[in-house]
């Protein structure tokens, strides 16, 4: 994979086709949104205890957010750059 040039719609397509690949069941969004829960609570259990490994976690838990957003005929990236253009309009 060319690390320069990848989409984030790419990788959503990728994870869940590799998710798929494994036999892990990809047709239930809420089960996802548990595993993604499970992965911030284990990023949380690191940093909170000094663990290390923080990182690893983190990039589980954006992976069942890319997995979630691709199951949801989402493109996270292009909804991430609409909510930071409205997030850089609002005053608070």
């Amino acid at each position: 994979m060319d690390n320069k040039n990848v989409s984030t719609k790419d990788l959503q397509f990728r994870i869940i086709k590799n998710k798929r690949l494994q036999d892990f069941g990809t047709d239930a969004v809420n089960n996802e949104i548990l595993i993604l829960h499970s992965d911030v609570a284990e990023a949380w259990n690191r940093f909170s205890k000094n663990l290390g490994g923080i990182n690893e976690k983190l990039v589980d838990a954006a992976m069942q957010l890319l997995c979630i957003s691709e199951m949801n005929d989402v493109d996270l990236g292009e909804e991430i750059i609409r909510r930071i253009l409205q997030e850089e309009k609002r005053t608070f």
